[in-house]
């Protein structure tokens, strides 16, 4: 129950949408909670105490039950046994309690009751994203843990908070957050000194959809389906000639993500085959020289990046807000390199060509679930003045094979002019 991209379950995020107001309660009956993950994504900050419990009626005396309390003065995880109170871990900075600014901030509470652990966390569900985590002690297994209890403004009203229902969303697993990080590259097999959580994830025990993206696409050479080896000299060469198509594509394209002109935060997406958003989708892009993208999300969409020449820096974000810009995370991927994105990771990405002389070119296959596609065809992204998040219907520049004929075009009849210089 969650979106799994590996196998062995490390890496599984909430997908079960709960919606206290239609189910007419804030508690909710799992039956058992061993392994479970909770996410609370606001768009509207509101304070919030999330309670895993053996008993249904939240107030009994004689209750068992464990307590994350977040507001705009405090984060905590607290044990309440027997009607007391118990500390077990806060934090007192405040970029870690409820936050104020506007836009979308995500919280999350895991649990594993075997290995008697809670995480708190912010953004992303994974471990690299736990603000706290506390050791649960032995009185934890001698209680079932059973039901979730949800507060909100130190209230359970729903008509009081029916304000809430729109700006809210719950979702939930039956997992929890692993204690390490999934790897961001995709590899064809691990070896003795390359174990998986350090180098990356074997192709071979993919889950779906990941394992047939990436037997799409991981096959696709350049130079082979120009059917010519100088592809990537004459696309580069197209980028930075003022009389290339590249080069005037992105000088058109230099206000696409700000109000002012800004050459760098610009790039080409040439589509490959049918244009269906809701299934298998595939993307050329081509990144000049010292080109970036914006902070960007990418509705929920599953996908694999490949680099098929020169190279990319990645960065991630624990989320789209304009007031949290700073990425937990920095990659760079070469040539030959995959990586991959699901509808809870690697979502919210900045991508950057550092290289001075060499275009980048990378392939991007994208599918949608059934369960995860709205309808919504926009990719959201913070402007190039970092002021606010707005929403890009992402078009083709070109499709595939009209930008191949452009290409090659353009190479001969470049090498026709070297020829014919005196």
């Amino acid at each position: 129950l969650g979106y799994d991209i590996y196998d062995d379950h490390d890496y599984v995020t909430p997908n079960r949408l709960w919606c206290p107001w239609k189910e007419g309660n804030f508690t909710k009956d799992f039956k058992i909670i061993d392994k479970f993950t909770i996410e609370i994504t606001q768009t509207l900050s509101t304070p919030f105490e999330l309670i895993l419990s053996n008993n249904k009626n939240r107030n009994a005396i004689d209750s068992y039950s464990i307590k994350l309390i977040v507001s705009e003065t405090q984060a905590s995880i607290n044990k309440v046994s027997n009607n007391s109170t118990f500390i077990l871990n806060e934090t007192k900075y405040i970029d870690t309690f409820l936050h104020k600014d506007h836009g979308s901030h995500t919280y999350w509470l895991s649990i594993d009751s075997n290995d008697l652990l809670v995480k708190y966390g912010q953004g992303e569900v994974r471990d690299k994203l736990t603000i706290m985590k506390c050791k649960l002690d032995k009185e934890h297994l001698k209680n079932q843990i059973q039901y979730l209890h949800l507060k909100f403004n130190n209230s359970i009203d729903l008509n009081k908070l029916k304000v809430l229902e729109d700006k809210t969303t719950i979702k939930f697993s039956r997992f929890s957050v692993a204690n390490h990080d999934p790897p961001l590259f995709i590899i064809k097999r691990s070896t003795p000194t390359c174990e998986v959580k350090t180098c990356g994830l074997e192709f071979s025990r993919l889950a779906e959809p990941y394992g047939t993206l990436y037997k799409d696409v991981i096959n696709w050479r350049l130079a082979d389906e120009f059917e010519f080896a100088e592809a990537a000299e004459a696309i580069h060469l197209s980028v930075t000639n003022p009389d290339g198509w590249c080069y005037q594509k992105l000088q058109m394209k230099s206000q696409t993500f700000g109000n002012k002109p800004n050459i760098l935060a610009t790039y080409l997406r040439i589509t490959i085959g049918e244009n269906n958003f809701a299934g298998s989708r595939y993307v050329l892009e081509i990144w000049p020289p010292l080109h970036y993208s914006p902070i960007r999300s990418h509705a929920n969409a599953f996908g694999i990046v490949l680099v098929l020449h020169g190279k990319v820096n990645i960065q991630l974000f624990q989320s789209l807000n304009v007031e949290h810009r700073i990425p937990f995370h920095n990659a760079t991927l070469r040539k030959s390199n995959v990586t991959w994105l699901s509808p809870g990771l690697n979502q919210i990405h900045k991508i950057i060509n550092p290289s001075h002389d060499e275009t980048a070119i990378v392939l991007k296959t994208y599918r949608y679930g059934k369960q995860d596609y709205s309808g919504y065809e926009y990719f959201d992204y913070i402007d190039n003045d970092n002021r606010q998040i707005k929403s890009f219907l992402p078009k083709t520049d070109l499709e595939y094979s009209e930008f191949k004929k452009e290409m090659i075009r353009e190479w001969h009849d470049d090498i026709a002019k070297r020829n014919n210089c005196p």
